[in-house]
C-alpha cells in the first residue's frame, strides 16, 4: 500500500512541476 501511495504522490508532484514549467514558459513569453 505505501508503495502505491508514494507512486501516486510522485506522479502528482511531477505533473504539478510540469504544469508549472509550462505555465512559466508560456507566460514568460507572453509578457515579453
Amino acid at each position: 500500500m505505501p508503495s502505491v501511495f508514494v507512486l501516486i504522490k510522485s506522479t502528482i508532484l511531477s505533473l504539478s512541476l510540469e504544469i508549472y514549467v509550462v505555465n512559466e514558459s508560456y507566460y514568460g513569453v507572453n509578457t515579453q
